[in-house]
């Protein structure tokens, strides 16, 4: 169960470092807790973050408890797919949208926070101020300079690359080389740049030897790698098969 729901009369029900699905018997354990009385105050909050990773079963348990639920206990179903929960569990929640602010109002709150050029960071985190600052904070970010001089290099190798990520950046750089990707193909197909408008030139100039379909395979495979980098693995070998495959994508070589 997450953390986020603290104080009096909150529980939370989920984990993302915990479990990536929610299973029956955390509803289960959740119905103990609310059938308790409140030590302070005269309600209960239950926090259920991310709410589509409840297990189908979890979810059917779930709603008996929602259509019958105990007087002074509020629910909290917090979700990014909401298509993904079951339909009669939307039906019996009060849906409210939070949606991302404006441009304008995100780089004036990223400037007020200290972060220097804030628009290439956001347009990274897809115009989400928070998802940015955090990314304009992190360690690949500070040195994303020197990554993006290797990765603009026609004869880039591979190992070099790999060796430039440091263990606990492999998640970042995925990220990192899946944008970068997204913009090369961009270039090719529409000639049109939006992650990195601060290297549009350098882009420009290495998109005219890139592999279209190589590129797609990568980021392909770079989603595959980010789903399952919460497990134990060989990061550095993580780093070495997607920087050899962005190596072969550029210079259009034959496997």
């Amino acid at each position: 169960m997450p953390e986020e729901a603290a104080g009096e009369g909150a529980a939370p029900a989920g984990s993302s470092s915990s479990s990536r699905v929610i299973g029956v018997d955390r509803i289960r354990e959740l119905r103990d807790f609310i059938e308790l009385s409140p030590h302070l105050g005269g309600r209960k909050v239950v926090l259920i973050n991310p709410a589509e990773r409840l297990h189908p079963s979890a979810a059917n348990a779930l709603l008996k408890t929602l259509e019958e639920p105990t007087p002074g206990t509020l629910f909290v179903l917090v979700s990014a797919r909401p298509q993904q929960l079951l339909p009669t569990i939307r039906s019996r929640c009060f849906r409210l949208d939070f949606r991302v602010p404006s441009s304008a109002q995100a780089l004036e709150w990223m400037r007020e926070e200290g972060i220097a050029d804030p628009q290439v960071p956001l347009s990274h985190a897809g115009g989400a101020p928070l998802a940015a600052a955090e990314l304009a904070r992190s360690s690949l970010w500070r040195r994303r300079s020197a990554i993006t001089r290797l990765l603009v290099n026609l004869d880039v190798k591979a190992d070099v690359l790999a060796r430039a990520i440091e263990p606990d950046e492999v998640a970042a750089f995925c990220g990192l080389l899946y944008k970068w990707c997204a913009d090369l193909i961009g270039l090719r197909l529409a000639g049109r740049i939006r992650y990195n408008p601060d290297y549009a030139q350098p882009l420009e100039q290495l998109a005219v030897n890139s592999d279209v379909l190589k590129l797609q395979k990568l980021m392909k495979d770079l989603t595959v790698q980010l789903r399952y980098l919460e497990h134990p693995l060989n990061q550095r070998l993580v780093c070495e098969k997607v920087a050899l495959s962005y190596a072969r994508a550029i210079c259009a070589l034959e496997h």
